[in-house]
């Protein structure tokens, strides 16, 4: 997983080099749980409160790409989605 931690030269750091030190961005993110913020927005959507994020074009092709995979593991062949 990502550690949302950057090295690079900061913005006061002239003419980056061998001889600028580095500095360390740290990016504050609150945690959330993934599942649980889907569901809340999913609901939001079925109100009519907000739009979807993806269209059902996605889900279907996000879909198709799970189950080739799926077939692919159990065939031990490569497999097109469909």
């Amino acid at each position: 997983f990502p550690s949302l931690r950057r090295f690079g030269y900061g913005r006061d750091a002239g003419e980056p080099g061998w001889d600028t030190p580095l500095t360390l961005e740290v990016e504050n993110v609150r945690k959330q749980d993934p599942i649980r913020k889907q569901m809340q927005h999913f609901l939001r959507v079925c109100r009519g409160e907000e739009r979807p994020l993806c269209s059902g074009r996605d889900a279907v092709e996000s879909l198709a790409v799970i189950l080739a995979v799926l077939r692919s593991a159990q065939t031990q062949m490569p497999v097109r989605p469909a």
